[in-house]
This record gives structure tokens, sequence and C-alpha cells, in this order.
């Protein structure tokens, strides 16, 4: 695989006084409603989790609360947006709060039906590496007691499953031995128990469908000079070796997209190269495009978007897509010219974004999903993400197991199943 890319995962608001940017699209959605407050009990005390089922009137929470949780996918704009462009049964919103009445997480959920199963999910689902309740790490383990309660119909209606995809296990941990060590990657597990999700603690009924590796480049304060000499001598000199190397092809230019006016076309060289690469298998297709058309021009008013060109001789040979938020760069896609593999622009291109990013001084560069081999040769910490199903009743543990195999039963059944639960 070509240094730099990221191969595509399988990938199915009104603006508030004070909050950086420019205003977004209100969605369309349903007025809010509130649901009947349920007692939940936390570890610092006996809260309540009450339902709505509008973003209306949580704007500075949310704000709050995904600066708190540290990443993009957390934002109120990114599951807004996800809520225009895919969304699909009622919308249903977990308000956290402490016995105070401080709003400590919330829970961005839908209700839907596929097929006879009731199914509650996250948002975000098939565009987002994250999905998991908005919060601070501190509060994770009561914000999934509360999610996995809303699964009983207190308050709202009754669900057969919870589906959590791509959950963090906890913060990143660091690799063991040298970066150059590799390890994590995709895995499948038949029933493995859930332990902690951010604090020690179980969530008893869970069960694990997928577990997958999402490197992290933790800086440490560290410039990118002083980065370089932490990494092995045969990663340093390539760093060095193909820049230069490229330079002497032509005329080289890496540049940030900057300007709204100049963004579509940006995006429109981004998907292309993308393409190019990937084909119809790309993250960038049907609904997926509308969605971060939309999304990068919000990111973009809202200072968060990462979007670098690599040109030689005027002509765009790569393309880099992510986001800094937090204090932290996360790199979402590529794409680069098959035909210029030889120069290795696709690595040139990664090694100037680490090195932009860390030279500002984020604390963390996340390479997200995925265990290609390149990404462990600069990260030193990885994040696990699991993809979880709480299932409630019978019927929910039925479709689990059909999900899992364990269960016979006609294929299209099965097949129905898994798609319910995001197999």
């Amino acid at each position: 695989m070509e240094w730099g890319d990221r191969e595509p995962a399988r990938r199915h608001g009104a603006a508030e006084s004070g909050l950086p940017g420019a205003p977004i699209r209100r969605p369309r959605f349903a007025a809010g409603t509130a649901g009947r407050p349920v007692s939940v009990g936390t570890a610092a005390g006996a809260g309540t989790t009450e339902i709505v089922t509008s973003f209306d009137g949580l704007e500075s929470s949310w704000w709050t609360l995904a600066q708190a949780a540290g990443q993009p996918f957390a934002s109120l704009e990114f599951a807004a947006l996800w809520w225009e462009h895919f969304g699909r049964g009622r919308l249903t919103i977990g308000v956290c709060r402490r016995p105070d009445g401080e709003i400590f997480a919330l829970l961005p959920l839908y209700r839907d039906r596929r097929g006879s199963l009731r199914v509650l999910r996250f948002l975000g689902h098939g565009v987002s590496d994250i999905t998991a309740p908005v919060c601070a790490p501190a509060d994770s383990q009561d914000a999934w007691v509360a999610a996995r309660q809303l699964l009983t119909g207190h308050p709202g209606p009754r669900a057969d499953l919870l589906v959590a995809d791509h959950a963090p296990s906890g913060p990143p941990a660091a690799l063991p031995g040298t970066r150059s060590s590799g390890g994590g990657g995709q895995q499948s597990f038949a029933n493995t128990a859930v332990k902690g999700l951010g604090l020690a603690g179980p969530l008893p009924g869970a069960t694990v469908l997928r577990r997958e590796a999402a490197p992290v480049l933790r800086t440490g304060g560290r410039s990118w000079a002083q980065l370089l000499t932490g990494f092995s001598r045969n990663l340093r000199q390539q760093v060095g070796r193909r820049q230069r190397a490229l330079a002497r092809a032509g005329e080289l230019r890496v540049r940030l997209t900057t300007d709204a006016d100049r963004l579509p076309g940006d995006l429109d060289l981004l998907f292309t190269l993308h393409a190019r690469r990937w084909g119809t298998a790309g993250a960038f297709v049907g609904t997926a495009n509308a969605f971060h058309r939309d999304f990068a021009r919000v990111a973009l008013a809202r200072g968060w978007l990462r979007l670098w060109v690599l040109e030689l001789d005027s002509v765009p040979l790569a393309a880099w897509y992510g986001f800094r938020f937090a204090d932290r760069e996360w790199f979402y896609q590529a794409g680069r010219e098959p035909a210029a593999e030889e120069h290795r622009v696709g690595f040139v291109l990664l090694t100037h974004t680490i090195a932009a990013a860390v030279d500002d001084g984020v604390t963390e560069y996340h390479f997200l999903r995925g265990s290609e081999p390149y990404k462990y040769r600069f990260a030193d910490a990885t994040m696990e993400l699991l993809s979880l199903v709480w299932p409630h009743d019978l019927r929910g543990r039925l479709a689990v197991a059909a999900a899992r195999g364990v269960l016979r039963g006609p294929a299209s059944w099965r097949a129905r199943i898994a798609r319910a639960i995001g197999r």
C-alpha cells in the first residue's frame, strides 16, 4: 500500500451567539419535545436522563462537551448534518444531568425499525470513525450506563438493540517496543465481555462484534525536528530523500485550503484523486459526497478543516483531508494520482501534514481507523475502537446470535439481521 493511503472504511443547525465561525444550515427535523426524566445511577450519585427529539437549545452544552470529548465527530455540526443527510426513524437525544442539574453528557441517538427489530443507534455511523456519548472521558462510564438504560424504554419507547459503532475503549495506549513494531488491526470476536469503555467497571450484556485499531502519534510538546530523531534511521532518510527527489522533478507546492470560494474545487480534486485510487469503493460516493461537501464548508468556517493539496508543476497529484479539533489533528481520508506513484506523492504529503501539525503545537495526530503498516512507523500509541451491541430482550439476543453466525436460519434472514446492526 502506498504511503499516505488510507483504505476507505465500508461507509454506508442554527448558529448560536458565542460559538466560533459561521452559521450552519438548519437541518430538517421535527420541533423538539422532551420526555419524562428518569433516574440513572452514576459514579457521582443518582442523576437523570431525559429524551429530546431536536437539537434545539443544546448548542452551548454540546459545544462545551464536544470540546471535552476532544474529537470532531462529537460536534453538533457533524451530528446535525449527518441527521440531515442520512437520518431515518426518530431522533432520540439523551440529555444526562447530575443531581445539581448540570449536563454532563449527551447521547446522540436515533430509533429506527429494521424489519421487526427496534434499533437504538448512535448518529454518525457510516461516515464517522468514532460514535460515542458526547462527554469528557472521565464521564464516559456514567454516560454509557445511561445509554444502556434507554434500551428499557425509560424514558422513551423500548428498543431491542443498542448499537454503538467504533466506540473508544479508553484513551490512546502506548505501543510496545519501537514505533515500527506494528500491531493492532481489525479482529472479529464471537462474544467478549466489555470492561470499562473509558473507566473501570463492567457494562453487562454487551457483545463486541469487532475491534479496530486507530494509531496515534503523541507529540509530547516536541517539535517535528525533535520527533524525527526518535524515528528509525530508515524512516528519517525516507522523509528527507523523497521530498528532495520530488522537488527535483518539478516545481513542488503544498497548499492548504483557506478560501471558501476555492473549497468546492479543492473538494473536487480530493474526490477525483480518491476515486482514482479506490474507484467505486471510495469513501465519497453517493450521499457521503454531499455530506462531506456540507461538513467541509462548516468545518472551514469553524477553523477545523485541514485540506491539503500537493501540486507538481501546478498539476494536483495528491490531496489530504482531515480536521484540527481540540488541539488534535485527525487524518480522515486522502487521494493520489496513481500515475505519480514513483514519486511517492502520498508519503510526501502525509509527512508534510504531520510536520505542520506538530510544529503548530497539536498534542496528538490521529490516523484513525485502520492498521496499515505505514501508520505504525509514525505512531507511538493506539486507540482501540469497539463495535458493540446490547440486546435488551429475546428478539435482540436472537438478532445478535444470527449476526454472529451462531443461530441457524435462512441466509437472507441472517443478512437482514446483520445489516440492521451494521455488520
